[in-house]
């Protein structure tokens, strides 16, 4: 008899208990006991704040966030270094344009005479510039009057003349001398020839 009550008290215990637990569990809308911080903290053994978890660990460690680059991108910047390097070792300097002076032309001409003797001259003078470089610029050609067999620097009279030449193409650069003078030791009655020089020619930047 004492047998029998002792597991009716049991069962009515148990039954109890499960009402007691799916009473709570219809409450919390079929949410077992505790919450989500509770599990993660039991899950992970750790009673901190998963989040505060994450940020202690990465202050422990700043080798995580501050780690170097790969070192493939440090090539690059001595690839760089070394360019520079070559640049400032380049020697460079400026020079002369490739150009030539062709057809050259001086005629002579006596325009009045005085007992035979040549008083005014003309002559004319022209030469053809040859621009055979890619830079084109201003070229200055200088006709020198001189006396024919004369040295250059013995010339008598000098006329400038000023242009541009493009880049492989040619220009005809020309002058006129008028020269009067008497009698027999004057330049008039002269052979008189000019010559061209040039003083000024476009330059480029040559580097090696």
């Amino acid at each position: 008899m004492k047998k029998q009550v002792i597991w009716v008290l049991l069962a009515l215990t148990f039954l109890t208990i499960n009402i007691v637990f799916f009473a709570n569990y219809a409450r919390t809308g079929g949410e077992l006991p505790g919450n989500s911080d509770e599990l993660i903290r039991s899950f992970t053994g750790n009673s901190e704040d998963p989040n505060s978890a994450y940020e202690n660990n990465n202050e422990q460690n700043p080798s995580f966030l501050n780690s170097n680059p790969p070192s493939g991108g440090g090539s690059g910047g001595s690839s760089g270094s070394a360019q520079n390097s070559n640049e400032r070792n380049l020697n460079c300097e400026l020079k002369q344009i490739s150009y030539s002076l062709i057809d050259f032309k001086s005629n002579s001409t006596c325009l009045e005479f005085e007992n035979g003797f040549c008083i005014s001259k003309e002559i004319d003078c022209s030469v053809d510039v040859r621009n055979i470089d890619n830079i084109g610029g201003i070229f200055e050609i200088e006709f020198l009057l001189i006396e024919d067999g004369s040295s250059i620097n013995d010339f008598i009279d000098s006329h400038s003349n000023q242009d541009n030449v493009n880049s492989y193409s040619s220009k005809i650069f020309e002058t006129s001398f008028n020269i009067q003078s008497q009698g027999e030791e004057g330049n008039a009655d002269k052979n008189l020839v000019c010559f061209p020089t040039t003083e000024i020619v476009p330059k480029k930047e040559i580097c090696y």
